[in-house]
């Protein structure tokens, strides 16, 4: 076939899908900064906690409202949208134990919106990702990515 004219654009998508938005639950708050989480009893999206089957959706960076707001406690659902980010690096705080060099590699799970846990001390083991440096023996950089396929957080880790 001999193209007759410019067709960029209308076979594939032409950004990188790193930043999608996301429709807030009804009375969900988030932060910017913080981590993201898709509760999959109805699909919207709420502030990331260990809590049973959420899904880790990135890290919020902003909203779509005028006024900024991420406040959804007196909305419905999706009244407000945030921005979040699918791929990158987040600096998180640990909570619970200290971190060493030993544990660059090993899976970061949520413990709340902007702390994280190693694994068999959160309850539900939703992945945020991979510890990419230590920074301190309570900070570490966490590096995350959800543009690929959803898996089960719960026993894989995608590396």
């Amino acid at each position: 076939m001999v193209l007759t004219a410019d067709r960029a654009g209308r076979f594939f998508e032409s950004h990188d899908n790193l930043i999608f938005e996301a429709p807030l639950q009804n009375a969900a708050v988030v932060f910017r900064g913080g981590l993201v989480c898709q509760d999959p009893s109805d699909g919207y999206f709420v502030a990331a906690s260990d809590s049973a089957n959420f899904r880790f959706a990135g890290v919020c960076v902003g909203s779509k409202a005028y006024d900024g707001s991420l406040n959804n406690t007196a909305g419905a659902d999706a009244d407000i949208v945030a921005l979040v980010k699918r791929r990158g690096r987040v600096l998180l705080t640990v909570s619970s134990g200290t971190l060493s060099q030993a544990n660059v590699g090993t899976p970061a799970y949520i413990a709340t919106d902007d702390t994280f846990n190693l694994a068999a001390v959160t309850t539900n083991d939703v992945l945020v990702g991979v510890i990419d440096e230590i920074v301190s023996t309570t900070m570490a950089w966490i590096a995350f990515d959800v543009t690929n396929t959803r898996i089960n957080v719960a026993t894989e880790v995608d590396t």
